[in-house]
């Protein structure tokens, strides 16, 4: 090939590029931020829905009014010459449409827009807590007794989830994690024990702790003493108690006392169990006439399709 047709190809070929980019910038819209607002939708890890399309799985985990905090990038920049109000938006979920929706004071609009069409990372976290514009940071939380109601569990079930979107893609899929632990006590009885109503109470656990509503981080208060929960659970076909808790080790120093029909039973974990965020551990409880015993730890992913209930509260 001669100079002349190797001038002649690179000619060409640097109209193809820029043609090229012409159209790829013409078909990436940039528009007024309020045509762009975030379109947002969360869905919790592993939860297996009854349906099959988005709009089902979120209304299967999702109660009417549940609240999440939605903080942009830029939100969370401190940067002095970066200008926004986008950090702790508080969205709230309804049912009949099937997606999140900003809550706005009278007056004023609090929606998220997308201002260009590169992708803008955002994080959510759930419960909500405080107020727009000022970002939570570290919240404290107890885990104690009055916490593991189910009415009252949905304070405790933190949630995290990092998402995005821009001008091309409004819509935002967060999937939450939870980062809490969750620990199932489940009862049975043998050797012609009579079943009946349990009183039982979890000694020396880590109740204390604090929530990262910006990175999802939890961590126990290692200055506060453990603690006890105490619970009881109505004589049933299915004898069972569903604790949220903190990530922590279970130990010998753990110790379970129930009462069942007049009779007391106590038992320590034998075997240590590292309890991390986002897992169940259930540990199954026999009570025979010679006591009562604890059979080894089975740990799960933890998913929503098994009990949900504690997500009936509105925040």
């Amino acid at each position: 090939m001669n100079m002349k047709n190797i001038c002649l190809w690179a000619a060409s070929l640097l109209v193809m590029l820029a043609a090229c980019n012409e159209e790829k910038e013409a078909s990436m819209p940039v528009g007024p931020a309020e045509d762009y607002p975030a379109e947002i939708h969360g869905t919790i890890k592993d939860y297996a829905p009854l349906g099959t399309t988005r709009a089902e799985k979120e209304a299967a985990v999702w109660a009417e009014g549940a609240a999440i905090g939605v903080t942009t990038a830029a939100g969370m920049s401190n940067i002095s010459y970066v200008v926004t109000d986008d950090r702790n938006v508080k969205y709230v979920y309804n049912a009949g449409k099937g997606t999140f929706e900003v809550v706005s004071k009278e007056g004023e609009d609090h929606t998220i827009y997308f201002k260009g069409p590169y992708t803008m990372s955002m994080t959510a976290y759930a419960p909500y807590t405080g107020e727009r514009g000022t970002l939570p940071g570290v919240v404290k939380a107890t885990t104690s007794s009055e916490m593991q109601t189910a009415a009252a569990q949905s304070a405790i079930d933190f949630l995290y989830a990092e998402g995005g979107g821009s001008q091309r893609t409004p819509r935002v899929d967060f999937r939450f994690f939870h980062r809490m632990s969750r620990l199932v006590l489940s009862f049975k009885t043998e050797g012609g024990v009579e079943a009946g109503d349990i009183t039982y109470k979890l000694k020396n656990i880590m109740l204390d702790g604090t929530f990262d509503t910006t990175s999802g981080m939890v961590v126990t208060d290692e200055e506060v003493e453990k603690g006890d929960i105490s619970m009881r659970i109505a004589k049933a076909d299915v004898l069972a108690s569903s604790l949220i808790l903190f990530p922590q080790t279970l130990t010998k120093a753990s110790v379970l006392e129930v009462e069942m029909s007049g009779k007391s039973y106590a038992v320590a974990f034998e075997e240590e169990t590292k309890m991390t965020s986002g897992s169940i551990y259930t540990f199954n409880v026999t009570i025979a006439p010679q006591g009562m015993t604890i059979s080894p730890v089975v740990i799960e992913d933890w998913g929503l399709g098994d009990d949900n209930s504690h997500y009936v509260i509105a925040n």
